[in-house]
């Protein structure tokens, strides 16, 4: 389609943004969404677009193009009079940008010269802020129209006109240079497309539809094939709807509908219906308080808002569309506050948008198998942890005879000097586990969970998997379970496995002393056996690994 230019244009000098004449004001409408005095006159406003973060739109007059803003911005009107001037153009549309780095940005913009009538594309190179350069853009030209520039990144998507028709192209800037301008082919048809533009999840064009161009849209972030679709009547019209943008949710273009000021006039919409997100705090322990306070933040971590919970899990937000958002959850229950990944609020024209953004609180089943920690926690063939307590019991069982490195206590080795460095590790380690059951104690008493909770150790032991000598025995004191009952007697005959579980016995024991309150504590000791990982080394597989959870006796 070959646009047709009157050839009055030629006869007019090179003009600027800044000697543009008077606008005419428009002195009523009567069609819904123009946007009268504010924009329109009795001129042409054919074009609008967001450049530079500001609204600028195009007015023609029949005579020549002159580019206006909203807002008073001489810097940017400076800037795009320069672009004009610099490239010698006559009758130019409304330019695009990207920003290469912190200190240049590459503009493109149609026009065209006093040497051709054809309309196409110019592409130049501003550095902090003053024209530097013009980049060669020959690959992006061809006989026919070129218009409609609009970068997203670095890909400048642009309409062509190909055989007397207008498509899409696009064409990435990279390293200096454009690639070969490519076909939209999930836009393009038969009939006339041209005016892209896009924003977040959307992308937008307009499409001859019947002889008159209609807006058209896409969903960009999703799976599903699916087709671009013409927007309601909400926002087209029966006469030419063109040059459809979204700036902050609402939905630009340019329209010839009748009750306007002149032939072609600016409209803006209500584009993004209202976003709702709904969630629940959700935690596996489910006599945990779930009141506190969740927050709403913007992406740059501003607080937008603040939902009290009160007895149940549930909040919501309203939010608004095309925005990153990340929730907080703050319970005194929890000594940390809980963060969200970033999300999207999508927009939806057509309906009302829902969506869930559950907040799953940290595990009350917590693990710690000290596998971080390259060292031993006993000593060869011990039971005991070798924290610096019970390093110093064996050495003194050792000095007194009752364990003596030889005959039936030959498996349990004399610490050398290594273990004494091992013992400041080993309390330490202990210690983070004893912190965490001091923090999960304070909350059985500050309501945080039920009368009737208690907290259980899980506690599981290990041994590396060399052979204990038939004969060998247990030379410590007798062991006891829940009930009184003898479970381990002195003298009993030892392997692995009762080593194990031993070794479980003691930890337990040790843990159940260091805590501020070991009444509601109960302690499982479960026998590990031989820690078959293949790819630790022997000492390292003599560990024990204990399991911490809330468990609330039955009615």
């Amino acid at each position: 389609m070959k646009k047709q230019l009157a050839i009055i244009l030629i006869l007019f000098s090179f003009f600027s943004c800044t000697s543009v004449k008077k606008k005419e004001k428009c002195n009523s409408v009567s069609t819904n969404g123009n946007l009268g005095n504010i924009i329109n006159s009795i001129d042409n406003e054919p074009l609008v677009k967001l450049v530079e973060n500001e609204i600028v739109y195009l007015t023609n007059d029949n005579m020549q193009f002159n580019i206006f803003q909203i807002k008073d911005n001489n810097s940017l009107l400076t800037k795009l009079d320069n672009v004009i001037k610099h490239n010698n153009l006559i009758s130019p549309g409304l330019p695009t940008s990207f920003s290469l780095d912190k200190e240049k940005t590459l503009f493109v913009v149609s026009g065209l010269t006093m040497d051709s009538l054809n309309r196409d594309l110019y592409a130049f190179i501003y550095v902090r802020g003053e024209y530097a350069r013009i980049i060669d853009t020959k690959v992006l030209n061809s006989e026919g129209f070129e218009g409609h520039p609009f970068f997203v990144s670095n890909r400048l998507y642009y309409t062509k006109e190909i055989n007397g028709q207008w498509d899409i192209y696009y064409s990435d800037y990279e390293n200096g240079n454009w690639t070969q301008p490519l076909p939209y082919t999930d836009i393009n048809t038969n009939a006339d497309e041209g005016f892209y533009s896009e924003s977040f999840n959307k992308f937008l064009f307009s499409r001859k539809v019947n002889g008159k161009f209609a807006v058209f849209a896409k969903d960009i972030n999703t799976e599903m094939l699916n087709e671009p679709y013409k927007l309601s009547k909400d926002y087209n019209s029966n006469f030419n709807n063109i040059s459809p943008v979204v700036i902050n949710n609402e939905l630009f273009l340019s329209s010839d509908r009748p009750g306007g000021c002149g032939q072609f006039d600016i409209y803006r919409f209500d584009f993004c219906r209202k976003v709702t997100l709904t969630g629940n705090v959700i935690s596996e322990f489910e006599n945990v308080p779930l009141k506190g306070i969740v927050e709403l933040y913007s992406e740059d971590s501003i607080l937008l808002n603040q939902y009290i919970i009160p007895n149940n899990s549930y909040f919501e937000f309203k939010l608004s569309a095309n925005n990153y958002y990340y929730l907080t959850y703050k319970n005194d229950c929890y000594n940390s506050v809980k963060s969200t990944d970033l999300f999207f609020a999508e927009c939806n024209e057509n309906s009302d948008v829902v969506f869930q953004q559950d907040i799953f609180l940290p595990n009350y089943t917590v693990e710690f198998n000290f596998e971080e920690y390259d060292i031993p926690f006993f000593v060869t063939g011990y039971y005991r942890p070798n924290t610096s307590d019970n390093l110093k019991e064996l050495k003194s069982l050792f000095k007194l005879g009752v364990i003596t490195g030889k005959g039936n206590t030959s498996y349990i080795e004399y610490p050398d000097d290594k273990y004494h460095e091992y013992s400041y590790t080993i309390d330490s380690a202990f210690n983070e586990a004893i912190e965490y059951i001091n923090d999960r104690l304070n909350n059985l008493k500050n309501d945080c969970v039920l009368n009737n909770t208690k907290i259980v150790l899980d506690i599981t032991g290990f041994s590396d998997p060399r052979d204990i000598s038939s004969n060998k025995i247990y030379p410590g004191p007798d062991i006891y379970d829940e009930k009184g009952n003898v479970a381990v007697k002195n003298g009993d005959i030892i392997d692995n496995q009762l080593l194990s579980f031993i070794r479980a016995y003691y930890t337990g024991a040790y843990i159940k002393d260091k805590v501020t309150d070991n009444s509601n504590i109960v302690i499982n000791m479960l026998t590990g056996g031989v820690d078959d990982n293949t790819k630790r080394p022997n000492d390292l597989k003599r560990r024990v690994k204990v399991s911490i959870r809330l468990e609330t006796a039955t009615q």
